[in-house]
């Protein structure tokens, strides 16, 4: 019975342990290397654009719309490419009843909090939709935004999180914005984008 003892442990001890599972190693993703950036799963896969890595730079930029009796102000937060049409950010997009005269205008574009998704309008008779367009480029070189084809965003969502003054000269702020969202090509075709974030200049001002 002595020498049995020991043979009787080890194989209670196998079938206790053998039984269990290995519990699978939780997914993680590398951080940016860069403070200003754009990342997500993009129907599962993940991406990561940063300013300064592969030739990104993350800018503020402006763009006017006179429309009949309105002015469509877009400001967005953009990571582009000059080497290649890749690009990625979100514009905010804002109806005014004439072209705004100061800088004031913009900068009450951008608030910490959520936002509703908007429309930009691509022409002067495309009728915009107040509040902000996510967008990406594949590595294909196809345009996906949240404002093509159908544009249904039912449980979807945008918020900026951070919103601080940019002391490089080259904007006026920085923000910070979370967001998951649907992404259409404008031909039938839709992209889920989730754990979406986003850092980078905002608020360029050329009044």
């Amino acid at each position: 019975m002595k020498h049995l003892l020991p043979f009787l442990l080890l194989s209670f001890s196998l079938i206790l342990f053998g039984c269990q599972t290995e519990e699978e190693p939780a997914i993680t993703y590398p951080a940016s290397r860069s403070e200003f950036y754009f990342s997500g799963l993009i129907d599962s896969k993940k991406i990561l654009i940063e300013d300064g890595i592969h030739g990104f730079r993350s800018d503020a930029t402006s763009q006017g719309t006179l429309g009949n009796g309105y002015y469509v102000e877009e400001q967005s937060l953009s990571l582009t490419n000059s080497g290649s049409s890749k690009s990625a950010g979100f514009v905010l997009v804002k109806t005014f009843g004439s072209k705004p005269t100061g800088c004031n205008f913009t900068e009450g574009m951008f608030r910490l909090g959520s936002y509703t998704f908007g429309h930009s309008p691509d022409s002067t008779n495309d009728i915009p939709l107040d509040g902000v367009v996510i967008y990406f480029t594949d590595n294909n070189g196809k345009y996906w935004s949240s404002d093509l084809g159908t544009g249904n965003q039912s449980g979807s969502m945008f918020r900026i999180v951070e919103h601080y003054p940019n002391s490089d000269g080259s904007s006026q702020m920085i923000s910070k914005a979370q967001f998951s969202c649907n992404l259409y090509d404008g031909l039938g075709n839709v992209k889920t984008l989730m754990d979406g974030e986003a850092k980078g200049r905002t608020v360029f001002c050329n009044f």
